[in-house]
């Protein structure tokens, strides 16, 4: 998992301190609350990386107390939260019932992502869209946007040049971006998630290469899971982290990481008993 901490440089009123702005049309959300569990002008918010594709029993859950500590303003996932690839409905149901009963340990509220794990083909498509409601959105806190992205429409893992079925497609989700980049324009920072590194392949999809420019010169910072391992670049002159798991057999152990819109700043193993509480003077994130 990953920890960052924003230093936001501006005084905000009392009334707005802890409210999320998101909104869907569905009645399922793809969140726990929008309530912050902050009230500073600071405020740090966790990354959980992947959980599947062998999971190891334990290691997913006994982070949530552990994030707790952290008391951070919410939780994003990067997805792959179930074993999924089934078009089982009871299976479905049982996996993201064991998930959720993970999350519910959290004291912030915390935000879905899809991966392919999560929703590989129709049934589990429209299983997402009936527990969380949409799978692409943005969000609003303290003039920060996060922008989570379906990666599974712009290809899936199996067939990268194929969108996933299901209620959603690429151009509609394409849309979405444009339209939410364009609106939030003069953020302060842009928080982008999604589950595939799509920048990290032979060759990138050219819609990917299309949210690089509606980015533009905008200060941004891109999150992914799926690789199973740390890893950090940078793309027009903007971060780009990719994160190890939470919880898997193979690949990577999972984290707990300490960072920023600044970068990297330290790494605790999710498999101590526990963890230092960072302060806001112990980092500096411009």
């Amino acid at each position: 998992m990953l920890v960052a901490l924003f230093s936001s440089g501006v005084t905000l009123a009392a009334d707005h301190a802890s409210r999320i702005e998101a909104h869907v049309e569905s009645s399922a959300t793809p969140w726990t609350g929008l309530q912050a569990n902050d009230a500073e002008e600071d405020f740090t918010f966790v990354v959980v990386a992947d959980r599947t594709r062998g999971h190891r029993p334990g290691v997913f859950e006994s982070a949530m107390p552990k994030v707790n500590l952290l008391q951070p303003a919410f939780v994003v996932s990067v997805g792959d939260l179930i074993e999924g690839y089934t078009d089982d409905p009871a299976r479905l149901t049982g996996e993201w019932d064991e998930v959720e009963a993970f999350v519910d340990q959290l004291d912030a509220p915390f935000f879905y992502a899809p991966g392919n794990h999560d929703m590989s083909n129709a049934v589990m498509s429209e299983a997402w869209r009936a527990r969380f409601g949409p799978s692409f959105y943005h969000f609003l806190y303290k003039d920060v946007l996060f922008l989570v992205v379906n990666s599974e429409l712009f290809g899936m893992v199996t067939n990268p040049w194929v969108s996933v079925p299901g209620p959603w497609t690429q151009e509609e989700q394409m849309s979405y971006i444009e339209r939410v980049l364009s609106r939030h324009a003069d953020v302060r920072w842009t928080i982008v998630i999604t589950h595939q590194p799509l920048w990290d392949v032979a060759e990138v999809h050219p819609d990917w290469l299309k949210v690089e420019a509606l980015l533009g010169e905008r200060p941004y910072t891109v999150f992914a899971g799926h690789a199973h391992r740390y890893q950090r670049s940078l793309r027009h002159d903007r971060k780009y982290i990719t994160l190890a798991t939470t919880g898997l057999a193979t690949g990577s152990s999972g984290a707990l990481a300490i960072t920023g819109p600044g970068g990297f700043v330290a790494n605790i193993p999710t498999t101590q008993t526990s963890v230092a509480v960072p302060g806001p003077g112990d980092y500096t994130i411009t």
